[in-house]
């Protein structure tokens, strides 16, 4: 009975401290400056000017738009392209979409993925998920579900040995 109570006491200590650790995570309410619910002209301003404009253009048949990108987001010492997407029923910002600025650059993708997932382990503590495919290609995804947002950070090395790499923070509904 004695050692009953004292498993029952440990596993409450490791649930209250499982629990206590995901209270205390920081939300991202979205990407820097970039706060969900935000409109183009509230982006624009945030990022005072630096967001171009280019031709709207939808994906996932049409339940995100964007046109607003920002070019030139230096994120641990790399360049990278920020995508801003919008609900088309209320032009707020729900998604927010980070690639590598110059594909390959001077560094490999995989490289990138580690600065990343260093980054956002040292900010969020563990994913809730993490995905690794060896097979013909080289697949990597950990996503983090935070309080208002999900992070998903993806890895796809192909058979041809070319590279992608996404950084995706979204508005959780």
């Amino acid at each position: 009975m004695r050692y009953l109570t004292a498993a029952a006491l440990a596993l409450i200590t490791i649930f209250t401290a499982a629990v206590h650790a995901h209270a205390i995570r920081e939300d991202a309410k979205g990407w820097r400056d970039a706060k969900w619910g935000m409109t183009t002209a509230e982006l624009k301003k945030a990022f005072l000017g630096r967001v171009k404009t280019t031709e709207p253009r939808t994906i996932e048949n049409g339940r995100l738009y964007s046109d607003l990108y920002l070019p030139d987001a230096s994120i641990e010492g790399s360049e990278y392209e920020v995508t801003f997407w919008m609900d088309p029923k209320t032009n707020e910002l729900t998604e927010v979409f980070i690639k590598p600025a110059s594909p390959g650059g001077n560094k490999k993708y995989i490289n990138l993925y580690e600065t990343l997932l260093t980054s956002i382990l040292q900010k969020y503590g563990n994913p809730e998920s993490f995905e690794s495919d060896e097979g013909s290609s080289h697949r990597l995804r950990a996503e983090w579900q935070l309080s208002s947002s999900v992070i998903e950070l993806n890895y796809l090395r192909n058979a041809d040995e070319s590279e992608l790499l996404a950084l995706k923070y979204k508005e959780k509904k």
